[in-house]
């Protein structure tokens, strides 16, 4: 069994990835998608709750390193109308493909709109499948939406269906302001509900067009000051599209190895 510190850095992991992404590349940045004055992230839609309430708390970026020349300013920018559609698999290591007969996370949905300040609207299904006691597949849909700012923190907390707030830190690689380039390091620090602070950090090993690839690396601290299990992966990000693939694996107390692969569909 993992440690008590363990078992909540898994919570953290899962929260992680849950806006992670399907895959595509090209050659050279695309150019940003015309904004719409219809698409309004700071309205107070019913049952929809402003960021940062009920959301990740004391946010902050810190870069350790810009990385090598040429160097450029990442930011998302996602078209209208721009479809998504990924699983989260559990997996016991960095080879593992993941358990399609597991209990995994199915997203898919679409970017409704992108708005003056540059932030977009994802509306789109989350479901968890499980295997039912008659051997049967079920998954248990909601739908959601949110706004998600240029550089990958939420406008606006997603609600589901039932009005119901989902504290969710945005896209799985929130981006620095500083222009970057291959080498580059940084570090997000945020509280979660829990308590916990969490920081994960980003090495940019690729820069190709839109497609950002990292390292990952995440530590925790408990409310009682306690380090948790750390955790390690990879994220490949497309700053046009909300996509990405990757994956990301914990390690116990006893040794044990478990974590989560995001694979399109």
């Amino acid at each position: 069994m993992w440690s008590r510190s363990a078992s909540t850095s898994f919570v953290a992991l899962v929260a992680f990835v849950t806006w992670a992404m399907g895959c595509r590349c090209d050659g050279s940045p695309t150019p940003p998608p015309p904004p719409s004055d219809a698409c309004q992230p700071l309205a107070n839609e019913p049952g929809e709750t402003l960021y940062p309430i009920n959301a990740p708390r004391d946010v902050k970026l810190e870069v350790h390193t810009l990385g090598r020349p040429p160097r450029r300013r990442l930011r998302y920018a996602f078209a209208a109308g721009t479809r998504f559609s990924f699983e989260v698999l559990p997996i016991q290591d960095e080879t593992d493909r993941g358990d399609a007969d597991g209990m995994t996370i199915l997203v898919e949905g679409n970017v409704a709109c992108r708005a003056r300040d540059g932030s977009s609207r994802l509306d789109y299904r989350l479901g968890l499948r499980g295997v039912l006691q008659d051997g049967a597949r079920a998954y248990a849909i909601l739908d959601h939406r949110g706004f998600v700012r240029e550089g990958g923190l939420l406008a606006t907390v997603p609600v589901d269906a039932r009005g119901v707030t989902h504290p969710r830190e945005g896209m799985p690689v929130q981006l620095p302001d500083e222009p970057v380039g291959e080498g580059a390091v940084w570090t997000v620090g945020r509280t979660l509900d829990s308590g916990v602070r969490q920081n994960t950090t980003f090495e940019v090993t690729k820069l190709d067009g839109d497609r950002v690839e990292t390292k990952v690396h995440i530590e925790a601290t408990m409310p009682s000051g306690a380090s948790a299990s750390p955790g390690a992966g990879r994220a490949s990000i497309e700053l046009n599209r909300p996509v990405s693939t990757g994956w990301f694996l914990l390690e116990g107390a006893d040794g044990a190895r478990a974590g989560l692969r995001v694979v399109p569909r």
